[in-house]
């Protein structure tokens, strides 16, 4: 079984036409491919008539090894608007040009949701941080007030002469 070809370079090295469906998940066999043909350092137009599918790795894939060999995109050819427009922002994005994506303004009815959900969360964490410092002071009084009459009775039968004693009330 002969293995599917990505891409044909014309015998002048003028002509890129790319083949298929350039996807991560057959990103390792088009590296490889790119990798293991001679693509001349001159301007090479891309002809993308054949191309099925392409995303954002396997373009960074071919614009990395067109780099490496020395070549230069000169044109795009036959490639549907939204493989353009891949190859178009991963260029650009290679080249330090691309524009942060920009954050679609929240209606008012989000804002007052967003609103509403970090006075809830902030609410939540003031009553909840004193709560198992109330349970923990809660268990120690129980355990005194338990304790207590013991200690004193045990003070009286060592013979001190004075003991302290004083009544801890527990609040639930």
């Amino acid at each position: 079984m002969q293995a599917m070809s990505y891409f044909r370079l014309q015998a002048d090295g003028t002509v890129l036409a790319l083949a298929g469906k350039w996807k991560l998940a057959r990103i390792a066999d088009i590296d490889a491919e790119l990798a293991a043909t001679p693509i001349p350092a001159s301007p090479i137009t891309l002809d993308g008539t054949r191309l099925e599918k392409l995303d954002t790795a396997s373009a960074l894939a071919l614009l990395v090894r067109l780099a490496k060999a020395g070549a230069t995109l000169a044109a795009l050819n036959g490639f549907k608007p939204n493989h353009s427009r891949v190859l178009e922002l991963t260029r650009a994005w290679l080249a330090g040009e691309a524009t942060p994506a920009r954050r679609r303004r929240r209606g008012p009815l989000a804002m007052l949701g967003a609103a509403a959900v970090k006075a809830g969360w902030a609410l939540h964490c003031h009553l909840e941080f004193p709560s198992p410092g109330a349970r923990g002071m809660s268990a120690a009084a129980i355990e005194v007030d338990s304790l207590a009459p013991r200690a004193a009775e045990g003070a009286r039968r060592r013979g001190a002469g004075y003991v302290f004693t004083a009544p801890v009330e527990i609040v639930r």
